[in-house]
This record gives structure tokens, sequence and C-alpha cells, in this order.
């Protein structure tokens, strides 16, 4: 975030935050990693601040001299305080806590890393009709919802016909692959109505990397009628 949305716009709420800035500062230069002249710098920019803005707010005191004082004051503090923001901010010695201390935002310099999927989908199925068996696709952990697990891309989708699913991986026919929750396979039209057809998924990772494999469910072609087997 630029140092510019971290300065309070409200001078009242300026004032507050300056002192704030400046005291911790002034208390560890050290820790922010700047000198000790710095931070009084930053001190000398915040007294004078504060004190032309007393002035210039008080009705007694206040004229188009003291109004126009507190301006340059005002100017002269932010742009010390975004230049030592930006300093900081962009320092990777300097710790998040710290830094949000001041009021700044730390930036994400290094994205969360995606692991490998790590739970198995959970497919069921919905319908068979014809040489067409339309499933679904839910995360094992959260079955009752549609939503794919953080760092997944889609599922890898297998089939087997036979009357028992290998035990193999390999021995199955990759189907392809699905992005959504609610998927479609397609059998041969040389699939023998009455076959029974096995059918399990395992997510895979934008790298394509593949997860644990899910239990097998199964359906039948039947040819015409509409029919569901678990």
């Amino acid at each position: 975030m630029a140092n510019k949305d971290w300065i309070k716009a409200k001078e009242a709420q300026l004032v507050t935050q300056c002192q704030d800035v400046s005291g911790k500062i002034s208390a560890a230069a050290s820790d922010y990693d700047l000198t000790v002249p710095e931070a009084a710098a930053l001190a000398s920019d915040t007294s004078a601040f504060v004190s032309a803005y007393e002035a210039a707010t008080d009705p007694a005191t206040k004229t188009k001299v003291t109004v126009e004082l507190k301006r340059l004051a005002k100017v002269a503090l932010v742009a010390r305080m975004r230049e030592y923001g930006q300093r900081i901010q962009a320092n990777k010695s300097i710790s998040s806590a710290l830094k949000i201390g001041l009021g700044l935002n730390p930036r994400d310099v290094e994205p969360t890393p995606i692991e490998n999927p790590v739970t198995a989908p959970v497919v069921s199925v919905r319908s068979a009709f014809n040489w067409t068996i339309d499933c679904r696709l839910a995360d094992s952990l959260t079955p009752n919802k549609r939503a794919r697990p953080f760092g997944v891309a889609g599922a890898k989708i297998f089939i087997f016909i036979g009357e028992e699913p290998p035990a193999e991986l390999s021995a199955w026919k990759f189907e392809g692959l699905s992005t959504r929750s609610a998927f479609s396979v397609v059998l041969p039209a040389s699939t023998a109505p009455g076959a029974k057809v096995w059918i399990c998924a395992a997510w895979y990772s934008p790298r394509g990397a593949s997860g644990p494999v899910s239990s097998a469910v199964s359906a039948y072609c039947v040819g015409g009628v509409s029919a569901q087997a678990a």
C-alpha cells in the first residue's frame, strides 16, 4: 500500500498519529533501521506541526499567518513520514509487527505457496441415461459444499468398466479433467447395456500434481433407462 494511504488525512487525527509514530521511532530508532538524528528530525517536525496546528485552530491565535505556518509544517512532516514509511515498508529485516504498530500495511512479498492437494474428492452419481453418467464432486472435508479446496485447480477423472474396481490406478482409464463440481462421463457407444462402470477422481494443483484418489462409485450403462448404483 502506498505510504500516502497510511497517513491520516484529517489533521486532528494526524496530530495523534505523528506523535505516536515519532514516539515509537524515538524510543527505538535502530529497530526501524533509522539513526538517532533521523528520529530527532521526525520529532522536530512533529513538534512543529502540533504547535502550528494548535495555533491555527485556536480562535484566539488563528490568523492567515498561523494557518499558513500550519500548512508548511504539515507538508514537511508528511514528506518525512512518507520517506521513513517507504524505507521501513521495504526493509525485510523489520518485522511485520513493528510495521503494523506504526500503521503501515506490510506487503505480502512472498505469495502463499500452493501445496499439493492433501484431501480426496467425493464422487457421487446423480443419474445415468443411455451412455452418459452425470456425477458431482465435493471435497471429503466439506462433502455438502461444492467449493474446491484452496490451491486445487480441478479433478482428474478415471473410469473402469467391470464387476470390481482394480486396486491400482494404472489399470483405470483416464477420462479427463473437470474444473466444475458437476461433470459427465460419456461411455463409448460400444459399451454393453448393463455394464458396470466405476468412477473415481483425484484433485490436482495448478501445476498438475495429484492428491489422494477418492473412493470408487459405480453406475450401470442401461441403454436408455435411468438408473444409479452406489
